[in-house]
């Protein structure tokens, strides 16, 4: 994970009056999150809804610009932990165990939760504030589609997060590609009535990552293989299918169909949900290593010999000349008269 750069924040002589400490605390300005509760309690944090009053007050101390539908992440420190990443700010693993927080809630359940600012407060009250970054940034479009908890899930979301980071490939490579464009997936807007559907390229990147080291058959594979780590689900693999279509259609710069503009718009919650339980399946089962994923993955499903005869019957008839057609025939003959002799 990439070292984050703070800045030196405007009010930091006032938060050093007012909140010196013997600590070290990390703030995140919360949106799109709803709750009953005004504060949720986490093993190492908690939530705190601004509303108005004093949270207001306390609040635009360390982010200027918060509002009363705001929220606060703050975990508090005793000491500064170490990294295992360069960690230029002089903050150890803090910033990384920000983004792991909203990694994890959104990976709990769907909806677009944000951290809209990260802000970092020192022994002596001073307050650094984090330059924006594509997973955590002041472009927090309006949703739809808020991210709802309660105080009785916190708990649930606690051991959900000990078995996650607990798994072997948290820390892999495959696992900090994929986690990169979910992140990136979900902070960007979703409104398919103004074909404003990039997240799904994103997400499918992030799948991709996870299930697909090979470069064929890639659609094939990822509804497949995803289908079959969350329990051979055939809806899952359907619904991929859709959804990869969307991608493909946008990666190759054409607008979305009328088709697939009802598609984003009334299954957008099974996608979200989707790509939640396959990486978290993914997580708990996949090594950390490439080979041995590789081969995990191909255990999952492989391409037979018979799908891939189709493709080369398919690829044949799309030659547009007999005398490249007697070609391929050729080649194909000779490559069989080899592996005979």
């Amino acid at each position: 994970m990439a070292a984050r750069s703070f800045t030196l924040g405007k009010v930091a002589e006032s938060l050093g009056q007012r909140y010196a400490r013997a600590m070290v605390s990390a703030f995140a300005l919360v949106r799109n999150l709803e709750s009953r509760s005004s504060t949720l309690l986490f093993q190492d944090f908690e939530l705190w809804q601004i509303r108005g009053g004093r949270a207001l007050g306390e609040a635009r101390l360390i982010f200027p610009g918060a509002s009363v539908d705001d929220w606060v992440y703050q975990r508090d420190y005793t000491d500064i932990p170490a990294s295992d990443n360069p960690a230029p700010s002089g903050f150890g693993s803090i910033p990384n165990d920000v983004e792991d927080a909203l990694l994890l809630l959104r990976l709990f359940k769907a909806g677009d939760l944000a951290f809209a600012k990260v802000a970092l407060r020192d022994v002596d009250g001073k307050v650094y504030t984090q330059y924006p970054y594509r997973a955590i940034s002041e472009m927090v479009p309006f949703s739809s589609f808020p991210y709802s908890l309660e105080a009785g899930e916190c708990a649930e979301w606690n051991a959900f997060a000990h078995a996650l980071v607990s798994f072997p490939g948290w820390r892999s490579a495959w696992f900090v590609v994929a986690r990169r464009f979910f992140l990136y997936g979900g902070g960007k807007e979703f409104n398919p009535h103004f074909d404003d559907v990039d997240r799904i390229v994103d997400y499918m990147i992030a799948l991709e990552a996870t299930l697909v080291p090979e470069h064929d058959f890639v659609g094939r594979r990822l509804r497949e293989r995803a289908s079959r780590i969350i329990g051979n689900d055939e809806g899952i693999a359907a619904l991929l299918r859709d959804f990869y279509g969307v991608r493909s259609t946008i990666a190759h710069g054409s607008a979305i169909s009328d088709k697939q503009r009802r598609l984003t718009s009334t299954r957008r919650e099974e996608i979200e949900s989707a790509v939640r339980r396959i990486l978290t399946s993914a997580l708990s089962v996949l090594p950390e290593g490439d080979a041995e994923r590789c081969q995990a993955l191909a255990a999952l499903y492989d391409v037979s010999d018979e799908v891939r005869v189709n493709k080369i019957v398919e690829d044949f008839r799309a030659i547009r000349t007999a005398a490249n057609r007697a070609d391929a025939l050729r080649l194909l003959s000779e490559e069989e008269d080899l592996k005979e002799d």
